[in-house]
């Protein structure tokens, strides 16, 4: 007969990073609910204060804390600090709106080849030659539906929300 092991913070109805005050609160209210002298006659009160019991002998200890929330995964993660570095978003927004990123992903319109750039290249019959031939006709004419398609869309969106201010 294998025992069924419970979650300890489930057991007193608290979060994974409860403080130790809420955990003995917690353990309070519940032995106080499931204790056997509160309960005579009822051997369902009496698992469920043992098993209060336990959870809060393992959650009050520090050591036995830490060592039961490495068991189950919650432990605090350890997150290595970030450098900042020319792929990062700057803090007032998006590195580039929807237009700026379709437009270079899809090569209509003459934008730099690397993402992180904003500049507009000066488009000459070398840079438009090698654009065309780096995609095949048929991935051109592709990509010239999926913005019509999309601009499309975007009218519709559009007039929809002039509709919906004029209301």
């Amino acid at each position: 007969a294998s025992r069924r092991v419970l979650d300890h913070y489930r057991v007193l109805g608290v979060s994974y990073n409860a403080t130790r005050d809420e955990i003995k609160s917690a353990f309070r209210v519940a032995a106080k609910a499931y204790h056997p002298d509160a309960n005579p006659g009822n051997p369902g009160a009496v698992r469920l204060f043992q098993a209060v019991a336990e959870a809060h002998a393992v959650l009050s200890d520090a050591a036995s804390k830490s060592a039961y929330d490495a068991s189950i995964g919650n432990a605090p993660r350890r997150v290595a600090p970030t450098r900042p570095g020319p792929f990062r978003a700057p803090a007032t927004g998006p590195l580039h709106d929807y237009k700026t990123w379709n437009d270079w992903h899809y090569g209509d319109g003459g934008y730099a080849r690397n993402a992180t750039q904003q500049v507009r290249v000066r488009e000459t019959k070398a840079q438009a030659y090698f654009d065309r031939r780096g995609r095949s006709t048929q991935e051109r004419k592709e990509a010239r539906e999926v913005n019509t398609i999309r601009a499309e869309r975007d009218a519709v969106v559009r007039r929809l929300k002039e509709r919906r201010a004029h209301r």
